[in-house]
């Protein structure tokens, strides 16, 4: 039972590819946008949501935070990974993606089932349930949830009960999945109150059914990767409203519309402003 106001941050990030086009500390892309969570503290929010960026409770990387590439070894990628995240001042958290399963990463998979237990997992912030969903990825990298995972959501959930809030943390947004209907149906009679994904490597708010969802942004430099949407996420849930600000890691600034076909509007549809009931 929680008796304090509900005053959570936490900042998401997604898609680092430690180990792609490596570079050292701040002079790699991922070590900027690591400094950069360790300095936003205190800093103004955009105007639309007020106050400060709040001391964030953890951290969470939702996937592919490791390359699947073969450039460096399983064990180099894992060392990056180490490095850089004992460069964070907060907790981290990971979810796994395509690339931590892709059969080049079993020193991060070892590390990962050590700390977590299962592939899917759970942990708890002032009330709120933060469910980590795994999937499983075809050759065009398309994810879906299978059944073991289908069948720890739907234990989890019986476990925390319809009226607490959970956050669902995916690698793969939900309307990308190939089977959201069946994440969907485990989820309508719970308070899933927020669901953050990477995947997709562009930043974007939405909705599914009555779920407000944010498509987190990416942290690498590959000649496919779109010239808008390089960022990670400044949340904070309060017990009246949830928001969720881009925070553009290449431009050191919030997400105002650079590189964007149409910048005035960018502000306002990468930003998520949920009041809660």
């Amino acid at each position: 039972m929680r008796n304090n106001p509900l005053d959570l941050t936490f900042f998401a990030w997604s898609d680092a590819h430690l180990g792609y086009a490596q570079r050292f500390d701040r002079a790699d892309i991922r070590g900027a946008a690591i400094s950069q969570m360790n300095r936003l503290p205190g800093w103004p929010c955009p105007r639309r949501i007020g106050g400060r960026v709040g001391k964030p409770a953890f951290v969470v990387h939702c996937g592919d935070i490791v390359d699947g590439g073969r450039d460096l070894s399983g064990g180099a990628k894992f060392d990056l990974f180490r490095y850089f995240t004992g460069k964070l001042n907060f907790p981290h958290h990971e979810v796994l993606g395509n690339h931590e399963i892709s059969g080049t990463n079993a020193q991060f998979m070892r590390y990962y089932m050590k700390r977590y237990g299962a592939r899917s997992y759970f942990f708890v912030e002032q009330g709120i349930c933060f469910l980590a969903l795994a999937g499983e990825y075809d050759a065009n990298e398309r994810g879906c949830i299978p059944t073991s995972e289908l069948n720890f959501l739907e234990r989890t959930l019986r476990r925390i009960g319809r009226e607490n809030p959970v956050a669902l943390l995916l690698h793969s947004p939900i309307n990308e999945l190939a089977n959201p209907e069946d994440v969907l149906r485990r989820l309508r009679k719970s308070n899933v109150i927020l669901s953050m994904a990477g995947h997709k490597h562009q930043a974007g708010v939405f909705r599914v059914e009555n779920i407000p969802c944010v498509n987190i942004g990416h942290c690498r430099n590959h000649p496919i990767d779109l010239e808008c949407g390089r960022s990670f996420y400044v949340v904070r849930i309060t017990d009246d409203r949830i928001t969720a600000a881009a925070w553009r890691w290449d431009l050191e600034d919030w997400e105002k519309g650079a590189g964007w076909s149409a910048p005035r509007s960018v502000e306002k549809r990468l930003m998520l402003i949920e009041k809660r009931k």
